[in-house]
């Protein structure tokens, strides 16, 4: 069976220190997790096992997509693309603030009453 679906096919580590992906949790609390770097995902139909079905456009023709990439306690060594696992607020630059516990409050609020 196959699917479309993004997959990485190249990593550039984050040139400098600071980057981080923030998130709520359950409680409304603000989390962060550091970016250790960029993935570069194509969509693509793939197998289960991760290959390329045949008939797929060629490289050059997929769609491509850049998103951080983090390193988060609790999933080993694996470096992964947020999404795929914890739902990313924001991703903030090293010299960027946190939020204000106002906009958390507000966003934690809207997230609260989103379809499941």
């Amino acid at each position: 069976m196959s699917r479309m679906q993004y997959r990485n096919i190249d990593f550039r580590p984050a040139m400098q220190a600071g980057w981080r992906s923030l998130w709520i949790d359950r409680d409304g609390n603000l989390k962060s997790d550091p970016i250790v770097g960029w993935l570069l995902q194509e969509f693509v139909e793939c197998h289960d096992d991760g290959h390329v079905a045949p008939g797929a456009p060629p490289p050059g023709d997929r769609e491509r997509r850049v998103v951080a990439a983090i390193h988060a306690e609790g999933f080993g060594s694996t470096v992964f693309d947020p999404d795929d696992e914890i739902p990313v607020w924001r991703v903030l630059g090293p010299d960027q603030e946190n939020p204000s516990p106002g906009e958390i409050a507000n966003e934690y609020e809207r997230r609260k009453n989103l379809p499941k």
